[in-house]
């Protein structure tokens, strides 16, 4: 169906995801805001690890892929 997100279970709080990227190593974790998840990287929070990954990248990126978190969650 067009449109509609596909449901995603969330890595547990305090995860961290490992990324080096052009050289540079970057932590990606899994926190917890009043209920809802968010990733921090660098100091920043971001709502998603979509978000995240393209701050990093400069470009539209599969952030879940990227961070290797759909293949935790499996």
């Amino acid at each position: 169906m067009k449109g509609k997100r596909k449901e995603r279970t969330h890595p547990i709080v305090g995860k961290e995801y490992k990324k080096t990227y052009k050289e540079k190593n970057f932590i990606l974790k899994v926190i917890d805001d009043q209920g809802s998840i968010l990733f921090k990287l660098q100091g920043k929070v971001f709502k998603t690890p979509t978000a995240a990954a393209k701050s990093i990248t400069r470009y539209e990126v599969n952030g879940w892929v990227f961070w290797g978190i759909d293949n935790d969650l499996r």
